[in-house]
């Protein structure tokens, strides 16, 4: 099994800014391509993800699909600023 973090650690390395191909990130943290997409869908399948600024929460919308931010349509960039 492996932890929440390293999970967390992989899928941001699968949609972040430099996003890596998921067959990459399997070869290189021991993980199977089936339990890398299982865990991108169970993340995308939470509800909403709050971040707090200064005053208050601001709740954003979890893509139903992860993304990587060069995939992002124009509405979605938006929406992320």
């Amino acid at each position: 099994m492996y932890s929440k973090a390293y999970r967390a650690m992989i899928i941001q390395k699968a949609i972040g800014p430099n996003a890596l191909p998921i067959a990459e990130l399997a070869e290189e943290f021991d993980a199977s391509l089936t339990s890398i997409y299982r865990w991108m869908k169970a993340a995308a399948a939470e509800e909403n993800e709050c971040v707090e600024p200064e005053n208050e929460p601001i709740c954003l919308p979890v893509p139903t699909t992860m993304k990587r931010p060069q995939d992002w349509s124009p509405e979605e960039k938006l929406a992320a600023v």
